[in-house]
């Protein structure tokens, strides 16, 4: 490049979140190539933090939550001037896009959607909530450039918002070099509640209402039924877990369905599994069958809005399913089971790699 660029990346914290992942990765990839980068987090804390390559700029707010945050984010702006600033998760994005082009005149305000925010406002329906899409639909209007994850994410962003040009479909990275190196890593499966010769469909994510585990788990009680073997491994960890280990003694699955909570490497886990599967109710772009893939696994998932049926082909060994189905999911894990091979993801992850996702992303921050 020309000159030194300097840019901002901001982010709740280093949690194990999908767009928390991404978001790393990018300032990892940007410094990588020469640009000054600055990470901005709200909190830091979180096992994402060892991730962070050292000539990337860590700069903490040290806030209990976003908003208590601004007085250091306005500071951070008057000082460091960047190219641009890319904001992903709620609040930041407001945040950004209000804040950024009075502190710091001529810096691009990039705001990172990973959601369907009709699915989202599905299950609120606060005051308060009703508020905040009325500041999102202002922070995005007035955004440089608005990142959308998937197709279907785009159109309901575009629909619900009011927005048509500064919209930007970008995928999630594919890091299959990533995922493959650190699957590649070694890893005691005792130490999760596995046994030596345990078959194995794993599930990754937070243990949320979002992520549906409870209709997941119910369909391992139906796959039980017939299957005396198959068990299954949910990593994660979330406000749902009392709710799922009572779910779990009460279906008697306690020896079946295993939830042993975050795991900071579960590439290496899931390379061992016989499947991937989601259960999401709604999604954006969804790294985990992005990792899934990656890894040459087969896949069951919803068919969520949105990002499944942009990845999956619905064929013997990539079943897309009705969400909230729990026979649906027995059903088609069970159909895998019975199949032997591997599915060939190789052409539409050669589509998605770092190189390509982050070029686009740096663009809307300096040009």
């Amino acid at each position: 490049m020309e000159k030194e660029e300097r840019i901002a990346v901001l982010m709740p914290s280093f949690r194990g979140g999908g767009a928390e992942r991404v978001l790393v990765e990018f300032a990892n990839w940007a410094v990588s190539r020469g640009v000054t980068t600055d990470l901005l987090v709200i909190n830091d804390v979180g096992p994402y933090r060892s991730e962070v390559d050292k000539a990337v700029n860590i700069i903490a707010f040290d806030s209990v939550r976003s908003i208590y945050a601004v007085p250091a984010y306005v500071s951070y702006l008057r000082r460091a001037s960047p190219s641009g600033v890319v904001s992903t998760i709620g609040q930041l994005n407001i945040i950004n896009s209000f804040l950024t082009p009075i502190f710091s005149k001529g810096t691009k305000v990039v705001l990172r959607e990973a959601n369907t925010p009709t699915q989202q406002a599905k299950k609120k329906n606060s005051h308060k909530f009703k508020l905040l899409l009325k500041l999102y639909k202002r922070a995005y209007q007035s955004a440089d450039s608005v990142i959308a994850v998937s197709r279907g994410v785009l159109d309901d962003v575009s629909a619900r918002y009011k927005i048509r040009k500064n919209l930007l479909l970008i995928p999630n990275p594919a890091s299959v070099d990533s995922v493959r190196c650190k699957a590649a890593e070694p890893v005691n499966l005792s130490y999760l509640g596995l046994e030596d010769g345990d078959e194995f469909a794993i599930a990754v994510g937070r243990l949320t209402y979002q992520k549906d585990f409870s209709t997941l788990i119910k369909a391992f009680r139906i796959i039980a039924n017939s299957n005396d073997s198959i068990k299954l491994l949910i990593l994660g960890e979330g406000e749902l877990r009392e709710c799922l280990e009572r779910e779990i003694e009460v279906l008697d699955l306690k020896k079946r369905v295993l939830l042993p909570g975050f795991v900071s490497n579960p590439f290496a886990v899931m390379r061992h599994a016989r499947l991937l599967v989601m259960s999401s109710l709604y999604e954006g772009m969804p790294n985990v069958l992005l990792q899934g893939m990656a890894l040459d696994l087969p896949i069951v998932s919803t068919d969520c809005k949105s990002g499944p049926n942009e990845l999956l082909n619905n064929s013997l060994l990539e079943k897309l399913v009705s969400v909230g189905s729990a026979n649906e999911i027995a059903v088609a894990v069970t159909d895998i089971l019975s199949v032997k091979g591997k599915p060939d993801y190789s052409t539409r992850l050669s589509k998605m790699t770092p190189d390509i996702v982050f070029n686009q992303y740096l663009n809307a921050l300096i040009k």
